[in-house]
C-alpha cells in the first residue's frame, strides 16, 4: 500500500515538473516570436497593424512642428 502511494507521488511529481518545463519553454519561445517580430524591417502592412494613419510625405495638408515649452521644475528633498 505505501509503495503504490510513493508511485503516485512521484508520478505526481513528475508531471508537475514537465508542465513547469512546458510551460517555461513556451514562454520562451513567445518571447523569442515577439522579439524576432519587432527587429523585422517595417512593411507598409506591418505599419498599418498598428492602428495609426501612415504619415503623409508629400502633398496634402501638414501643420508644421511645434516646440513645447520646457517646464523647469525643482526638486525639494529632506535633509
Amino acid at each position: 500500500m505505501f509503495a503504490l502511494f510513493l508511485t503516485a507521488v512521484s508520478a505526481l511529481a513528475a508531471i508537475a515538473a514537465v508542465a513547469l518545463l512546458v510551460d517555461g519553454g513556451l514562454r520562451w519561445w513567445s518571447a523569442f516570436g515577439q522579439l524576432r517580430h519587432r527587429l523585422q524591417l517595417p512593411t507598409e502592412a506591418q505599419v498599418c497593424e498598428s492602428g495609426m494613419r501612415p504619415a503623409l510625405a508629400h502633398g496634402g495638408f501638414t501643420r508644421p512642428g511645434r516646440v513645447a515649452a520646457v517646464t523647469r521644475q525643482t526638486v525639494r528633498r529632506a535633509a
